[in-house]
């Protein structure tokens, strides 16, 4: 995110901060006269301060952004399969008319999300620990209703009356000025998440349209099941939050849907059997990619490698690392500095990459040089960067150009830690090199692979038998949603981690 060092004398600012409270004021007192809209969902009319195209615009500049930072799951067929089930469930939704979106993304993280507009994401984390097609239904119709309710409509709704609130404090309290910013960026995180209500509703919706497409709701108890097991597991990954974390199981959750389960099918009984569709959803994920993906970038030690883009460079040992499909970010346990590494779109040279990251961050260069970085043509420079409320960083700048790609590494931190973390950025950045072992450019991920069982036996004897290795055997028994001491047989289809 651009920003600025240009200061204001403090009537100036106080002026400016008057003059968008009133605008603010302004805007809201319309906004109300003109923002009752009808829920989709319950035929209610509430108060929200979005329309329907500004919704579709918000979901599609969310969209671009969300594909480009995680990536989407190179699996065309995947791909198509996810979003003809979600097509048909959205069709029979109560927003059929808006253009649907569902996408795969790349990424181990366990989770489904939906934004504005008909945008809904799951991730190939969470396609691995489904394991029938009408799981499958019962979570993407629970992301459609997180839609077709417009809950993200009347979470902004609440930020933005929120924010006017803040605003107010701002004017009237220089203390609070100071820390407005942050109090603003935790509301902003406050609404990342659903209401309990709100997931309750989706909960329903969810089981509503799945029974419409003609799939077994009781599936999701399946599903539920799985989550509880996950507790004990991290589940969540730098970037993107886990599906515990942003929908909450709640101990009445699985109740609830049981409830909802039962009420939707006495009203209104099935003609037919319902389907469950297990096989047909195994065979889908054969070959899914598990886990971290080595060829997008993996750590050995203290050191990154990135096959496909064959690089590799060593960063300080205890520090925390990030691999987005965007950037990779690396960052001390004590959170006081970060360092990452991205990739120029807009510049022919190393200088020029610079060059446009001072003008576009509004930075002050201190230093700037030209020296290769093992025979790589590079632009180096230590610049600084000062707030409006002189708070400031110091900044350490590599631009490297490899294989027609300029990379740039930025390192900050305060400047009177700069002495304390200035070696180990510049330590990151002089070893950063071409990527030329095989051992390491060959390295392959770990896949789903799905056997069915002979003879019965236990889950865990027919994994190890199987090839499973004994490290993997928690993991495979949990996305089997199994037990060590289950039996399985009769051609069962189930899946091995390899």
């Amino acid at each position: 995110m651009a920003a600025s060092n240009r200061r204001h004398p403090e009537g100036q600012k106080m002026h400016k901060v008057v003059r968008f409270v009133l605008l603010f004021a302004a805007l809201a007192s319309a906004l109300i006269i003109i923002s009752c809209a009808t829920n989709p969902v319950t035929g209610k009319r509430e108060f929200v301060l979005m329309t329907e195209s500004q919704e579709i615009s918000m979901g599609h500049d969310a969209d671009q952004e969300i594909v480009a930072q995680y990536g989407l799951y190179p699996d065309p067929e995947l791909q198509a399969y996810v979003n003809g089930i979600g097509q048909e469930m959205a069709a029979l939704s109560h927003r059929p008319h808006l253009e649907w979106h569902f996408r795969v993304l790349d990424t181990p993280v366990v989770n489904a999300f939906a934004v504005p507009g008909g945008y809904i994401y799951l991730t190939r984390g969470i396609l691995a620990h489904l394991n029938s097609e009408a799981e499958l239904a019962m979570v993407v119709g629970h992301e459609i209703g997180h839609v077709t309710a417009r809950h993200s409509v009347k979470q902004y709704t609440r930020q933005i009356v929120l924010m006017g609130g803040l605003l107010i404090g701002m004017a009237a309290s220089e203390k609070f000025r100071k820390y407005a910013p942050l109090a603003m960026v935790g509301v902003q995180l406050l609404f990342l998440k659903f209401s309990r209500d709100q997931e309750r509703q989706s909960d329903d919706l969810g089981v509503l349209y799945g029974y419409s497409a003609g799939y077994d709701p009781n599936q999701f108890d399946d599903f539920f099941a799985t989550l509880n097991r996950m507790k004990e597991e991290s589940g969540g990954g730098i970037g993107l939050p886990g599906f515990l974390s942003t929908h909450p199981n709640t101990p009445n959750r699985i109740k609830d849907v049981q409830a909802e389960c039962k009420r939707v099918m006495t009203e209104k009984p099935a003609t037919g059997q319902l389907a469950v569709d297990r096989d047909e959803y195994l065979r889908r994920i054969d070959g899914l990619v598990y886990g971290d993906d080595p060829r997008q970038g993996y750590t050995e030690g203290s050191s990154f490698h990135h096959p496909n883009l064959r690089f590799s460079f060593d960063y300080p040992s205890g520090w925390e690392l990030a691999n987005l499909a965007s950037a990779v970010q690396i960052k001390p346990s004590s959170d006081d500095a970060f360092l990452s590494l991205t990739i120029s779109s807009d510049a022919r040279d190393p200088q020029q990459a610079f060059d446009n990251i001072v003008s576009e961050n509004d930075l002050s260069v201190l230093d700037a040089n030209t020296r290769s970085v093992n025979g790589m043509r590079a632009y180096h420079g230590v610049c600084s960067y000062t707030d409006s409320d002189d708070n400031s960083l110091q900044l350490r700048i590599s631009c490297i150009e490899k294989d027609g790609n300029i990379y740039n590494f930025l390192g900050a931190c305060e400047p009177s830690a700069y002495n304390r973390y200035g070696d180990a950025f510049e330590r990151t950045i002089w070893s950063f090199n071409n990527l030329t072992d095989h051992s390491k450019l060959n390295r392959q991920p770990m896949r789903i692979s799905i056997s069915r069982v002979g003879q019965t036996q236990t889950v865990e004897k027919f994994l190890l038998n199987s090839g499973v290795q004994s490290r993997f055997l928690d993991q495979a028994l949990l996305i089997n949603a199994r037990k060590r001491s289950d039996r399985v047989g009769g051609n069962m289809m189930m899946k091995l981690i390899k």
